[in-house]
């Protein structure tokens, strides 16, 4: 009878690499079939602390590496960092350090010092920043400058101590920095900036002046971020690929800066409901890239378990006609629904997903009828409570708009 020991390592490895993300499958995996274990820790071990490295125990798995975090779990390390940073520098794979201290009030002891050595880690192309406090911009600036190879950044919830307006403020960002050509030459960044000032808002200031401005490719803005058009003014000629977790978090008359963005391939918007229509069209209107081909739209039916999609085609038929007239070079329009798979008669449910089927194709009817739509299904993973209350709110705005 065959078994997954004679299934060749490579194809295991890519299919739980669709699971890489999801931990309690991977944990799973390893307990159900020794086949399968050698590939689940390659990816279960993929990232993990910098306490993990004082582990002897776990010294042969090193080589499955690649993301060390720097947490307060880490601080304990601060007694010998040198030893822990040593060990670091050895790894073969490593290519992602993640500093992410949340709200802790504590002086980061162990982050400092591995932070002043990060101009020795040449193989890490992504630095990732959350919840970290600095001096100044000066001294942000010189750790992103620090890494040689770096050309990923995440950044969000980034404070400074010095609260003065010239070290980042939100409402001075129409002043002209100087150009910095010693700066980073990313290529991706994504960043959740909030309103006040902080040193998220102010890297975003200082990246248009760096190389940064002409070697950006991708921009991501996940749902946290709560001054999302600041990000995409910020960007432009140069950007391939936008992503946007939240659409409403962009106010509809603000849509024309992405005519800006004129080498565009690709765009993905999240959070899509019955009200983003107008939404939708304005920014679809405005798009004036001749190498636009691709726009994922993610809608969300864990707030809107019915997938109503849209109150009528009169909402959506000019959506649908500017993707398929006044942009021929689309090629694809992926309409992804986010379910959740506990709610019944969603998701795993025929008859919901062929009335969700009709529905989408009743909006986009020129692009089905053109090939050019496509239809998936996406499991959300959402806290239960928060859930409820969504629904709830969802609903009554719902009965109060088209009535009993």
């Amino acid at each position: 009878m065959p078994s997954l020991a004679s299934v060749p390592p490579e194809i295991l490895a890519e299919i739980l690499g669709w699971l890489s993300s999801d931990v309690g499958s991977l944990k799973n995996c390893s307990f159900s079939c020794s086949a399968l274990l050698p590939v689940s820790q390659y990816y279960l071990l993929a990232v993990v602390d910098f306490s993990f490295l004082g582990d002897m125990e776990t010294e042969p798995l090193r080589d499955c590496i690649t993301e060390l975090q720097v947490t307060p779990n880490s601080e304990p390390l601060a007694s010998d960092p040198e030893t822990y940073i040593n060990t670091a520098l050895s790894l073969p794979r490593l290519n992602t350090i993640r500093f992410n201290w949340g709200t802790s009030p504590l002086q980061p002891a162990f982050a400092t010092a591995v932070q002043q050595r990060l101009h020795e880690f040449t193989s890490v192309t992504h630095l990732v920043l959350r919840g970290m406090v600095y001096s100044n911009i000066d001294e942000l600036r010189n750790l992103i400058c620090s890494l040689p190879s770096l050309t990923h950044l995440t950044v969000g919830g980034l404070l400074f101590r010095d609260r003065r307006p010239s070290a980042g403020n939100y409402f001075m960002r129409h002043r002209k920095l100087p150009d910095h050509p010693d700066g980073p030459r990313l290529t991706y960044i994504s960043v959740a900036p909030g309103y006040n000032a902080e040193a998220t808002t102010a890297i975003l200031e200082w990246l248009p002046c760096t190389p940064t401005r002409d070697s950006m490719r991708t921009v991501e803005i996940p749902e946290e971020s709560r001054n999302t058009i600041f990000v995409v003014d910020c960007f432009g000629p140069s950007v391939y690929h936008l992503s946007i977790a939240k659409l409403e978090s962009i106010a509809s008359w603000k849509m024309g800066f992405i005519s800006r963005y004129t080498a565009l391939r690709s765009l993905e918007l999240g959070a899509m409901s019955p009200a983003s229509w107008q939404q939708l069209y304005k920014m679809v209107a405005e798009i004036r890239s001749p190498h636009f081909v691709e726009l994922v739209l993610r809608y969300d039916a864990v707030a809107d378990p019915d997938a109503a999609i849209a109150p009528n085609t009169v909402e959506t038929s000019p959506v649908d006609y500017a993707l398929r007239v006044k942009l021929p070079s689309v090629k694809r329009v992926c309409f992804v629904v986010v379910y959740d798979p506990q709610v019944t008669g969603s998701g795993g449910d025929t008859v919901w997903r062929d009335g969700v089927v009709t529905r989408v194709r009743a909006c986009f009817r020129r692009l089905a009828e053109g090939g050019k739509l496509q239809i998936e299904f996406e499991h959300a993973k959402i806290n239960n409570q928060k859930l409820r209350q969504e629904q709830t709110v969802f609903r009554t705005s719902r009965n109060r708009t088209i009535g009993p």
